[in-house]
C-alpha cells in the first residue's frame, strides 16, 4: 500500500495567512469602491441641487417685466409671478368679466391672494392696469360663461371707448425666493407671500451663510433699486464627500446670471 502524507500544522498556518491576506485585500477593495460610490453620489446630489436652483430661478424671473421685481435683497427677492391669463369681455372700474373658455392657469383666481393686470389698450407706456382681486363669482357675457372678478381699477388709465371687444387679462401673485438656514444647512426656498405660505425648500444643502443674490443695472454696476435691475445673479457653493481619502471634502460653486428680456433697455 502506498503511504499518504497528512496535513501538518505548518500547512494550516500557511493557508490561514494566505486567506487572511486575501480577505484583507478584498475588504479594502470593497471599502475603496464604497467610498468612490458615496463620493460620486454626493457630487451628483450637489450638481443636481445646482441645476434645480438655476432652473427655478430662470423659469421664475426670466420673464420679469418692469414693475415685476418688488424688492431685491442679498438673501431674497420678491417678484410678481404671472400664473394665469384670460380674455375679458367686460371691463369696468369695479369688476372684470373674463370668458371661462379663454381661461388658462393652474387654478382659479382667489380673492385676497391674486391681482389683475388688464391690458389698457394703450401702448407701449402704461399698457397694463393693475388691480386686486377682491371677489370671485360666476357670470355670463353675451350668453357665454364668464368669471366675475371684483376689483378696483384706475379707469383713467384705460383707453377711451370704443375699446376692443376683448382685452387680455393676466393673473399674478406675490412670490419670494429666499436663502435660509435649517438644521445647520443652507437651502434655497420659495413661497407665496400673497397666501402667507411658509417657506418651502427647493434645492440644497449649500454652503453658507454667504448671500447668494446680487443685482446689476444696464451698465453692469450694482443696482440696489429694483427699478434699475437688469440682471439677477445667483452664486451658490456647496460641499460633498470626496472619494480620495476618508474625511476628504469636495467643494464646488456655480453662478447663474439671468437677464430678463422684458427688462432690457
Amino acid at each position: 500500500m502506498t503511504g499518504r502524507r497528512g496535513v501538518v500544522l505548518a500547512d494550516v498556518l500557511i493557508a490561514m495567512v494566505v486567506l487572511g491576506l486575501a480577505g484583507t485585500l478584498c475588504a479594502r477593495s470593497v471599502l475603496w469602491y464604497a467610498r468612490i460610490l458615496r463620493g460620486a453620489q454626493a457630487r451628483a446630489g450637489l450638481e443636481s441641487a445646482f441645476a434645480v436652483a438655476g432652473g427655478y430661478l430662470t423659469a421664475e424671473v426670466g420673464a420679469l417685466a418692469p414693475g415685476d421685481l418688488l424688492y431685491a435683497a442679498p438673501d431674497s427677492l420678491g417678484y410678481r409671478a404671472i400664473w394665469g391669463s384670460a380674455l375679458a369681455c367686460r371691463v369696468a372700474g369695479g369688476e372684470v368679466l373674463v370668458l371661462a373658455g379663454s381661461w388658462s392657469g393652474d387654478r382659479l383666481p382667489q380673492a385676497g391672494r391674486d391681482s389683475l393686470l388688464v391690458f389698457s389698450g394703450r401702448s407701449p407706456a402704461g399698457a397694463w392696469v393693475p388691480g386686486p382681486v377682491t371677489g370671485v363669482g360666476r357670470s355670463a357675457c353675451d350668453g357665454r360663461a364668464a368669471l366675475r372678478l371684483t376689483t378696483q381699477l384706475d379707469t383713467t388709465r384705460l383707453a377711451p371707448a370704443p375699446r376692443p371687444a376683448q382685452l387680455p387679462v393676466l393673473l399674478s401673485e406675490h412670490r419670494q425666493l429666499r436663502f435660509y438656514s435649517s438644521l445647520g444647512d443652507w437651502w434655497l426656498g420659495a413661497r407665496s407671500v400673497s397666501s402667507s405660505e411658509g417657506i418651502q425648500p427647493l434645492a440644497g444643502p449649500f454652503a453658507g451663510p454667504r448671500p447668494p443674490f446680487s443685482y446689476r443695472d444696464s451698465t453692469g454696476a450694482p443696482a440696489p433699486d429694483p427699478a434699475r435691475v437688469r440682471q439677477i445673479v445667483m452664486s451658490l457653493a456647496g460641499e460633498a464627500a470626496a472619494w480620495s481619502s476618508p474625511g476628504a471634502r469636495f467643494r464646488d460653486s456655480l453662478t447663474f446670471i439671468v437677464t430678463p428680456a422684458n427688462l432690457s433697455p
